[in-house]
């Protein structure tokens, strides 16, 4: 146990416990601006010690740190998709600012500053975020490991982020966004995307088994996504365990899917058993349609019909905000979107079961007859 001054600054040094691979005793020493500071460090150490929980390492710095809980990552069971974008936040934005400090010096002043610096560079205040939470995640990690005696992201200040702006499609202009829909070869997934509120892999995903539209109450089942991992997209389960779900399809979707289903049995001669295992969207060469140039043609058919900014996307919201003001309650319309968290139902502005998502199918569909019987009824007294 010693304190002692080095080059103008204060040592606390003490005996870990354990033992080098030469078999001399291990030390660890720590700097303090003050003697006091370094008696107070000692003291810290020496409890930490006796408790019989392990000194965390002086030179561990927090590059080398984050290179463990990504390795560490790999050898449990998560998405692909998360590891890679836990790492690419590492690579981009924790190692540069924080690899070569040693972790143990780490300070919410430091994870202050780094979300500082990211708003000054122009980002955006949901990267800032989402910077910020992964440091949190690496250090909780380290916590668990005994690398470190608390989580300074858990001291620093939140970031807030704004409330998502407004739907850029309105109900009453989904009448529009579905004539316009009409010429798109894709059109079949879109009016699936328009009307079951699937997200924009999910739906791509969708096999023939998945669809169950001989059912008095039809409906699908959720549960693989198209999604892009590592530059290329590959069928990976949903996003969460609640993204695994039973979905209603409403009588217009219903017919549009049944039409198609026959035209590929009569033009290419499947059986209903060869039909099964087969992609609902994929092409005649069964290909799939790529996520991101869907969103691009979304975005043109959004423009073509007078809505610019249309994204896959903005149907969920659409859909969530139709049934709402069908009445449908925010748990029935969470458990329908497949949101592990209520919140996030509320934020943007139900039931396992076939026959408890039904309601679901039906008032949509009855939104979506009053939206076209006010349009029909429009261009009637205009024709007038």
């Amino acid at each position: 146990m010693t304190v002692f001054k080095r080059h103008g600054k204060w040592v606390a040094e003490i005996a870990t416990g354990d033992h080098t691979a030469a078999g001399k005793p291990r030390r660890t020493r720590r700097i303090a601006a003050t003697k006091a500071d370094a008696l107070r460090i000692e003291r810290e150490l020496l409890a930490q010690r006796d408790r019989g929980t392990p000194v965390p390492r002086a030179d561990l710095t927090v590059g080398m740190m984050l290179a463990m809980w990504i390795e560490d990552m790999h050898t449990r069971n998560l998405a692909p998709r998360t590891i890679e974008s836990y790492s690419q936040i590492c690579r981009d934005h924790l190692v540069p600012n924080f690899g070569r400090h040693r972790l143990i010096e780490l300070h919410q002043s430091h994870v202050n500053k780094l979300v500082k610096n990211l708003a000054a560079n122009g980002y955006a205040p949901h990267t800032q975020r989402l910077v910020r939470r992964t440091l949190g995640v690496a250090l909780s990690y380290a916590m668990r490991n005994d690398l470190v005696f608390r989580n300074v992201v858990s001291l620093s200040n939140p970031v807030s982020v704004p409330r998502r702006k407004e739907l850029r499609i309105k109900p009453e202009q989904l009448a529009a966004m579905l004539a316009v829909v009409q010429v798109s070869p894709n059109r079949d997934l879109i009016a699936t995307y328009i009307y079951t509120d699937m997200r924009r892999g999910e739906a791509v995903a969708l096999k023939w088994s998945d669809l169950h539209l001989d059912e008095q109450e039809p409906w699908l089942t959720c549960e693989r996504s198209y999604t892009a991992t590592g530059g290329k997209f590959e069928i990976r389960t949903t996003k969460t365990a609640d993204s695994k779900r039973i979905v209603s399809i409403p009588d217009d979707l219903r017919r549009i899917l049944l039409e198609r289903k026959k035209t590929i049995i009569d033009q290419d001669g499947y059986t209903e058993e060869q039909l099964s295992d087969m992609y609902v969207f994929a092409r005649f060469d069964g290909v799939l349609p790529r996520p991101d140039n869907l969103t691009k043609e979304i975005r043109k058919l959004g423009e073509t019909a007078g809505i610019p900014g249309m994204g896959p996307h903005q149907f969920r919201h659409l859909f969530a905000t139709m049934l709402h003001n069908q009445g449908i309650s925010t748990p029935a319309i969470s458990s329908h979107l497949g949101h592990s968290d209520i919140s996030t139902t509320v934020n943007i502005y139900t039931h396992k079961t076939p026959g408890g998502v039904s309601q679901v199918g039906h008032a949509f569909q009855n939104a979506i007859e009053s939206i076209v019987s006010v349009e029909d009824s429009s261009k009637e007294n205009s024709d007038g």
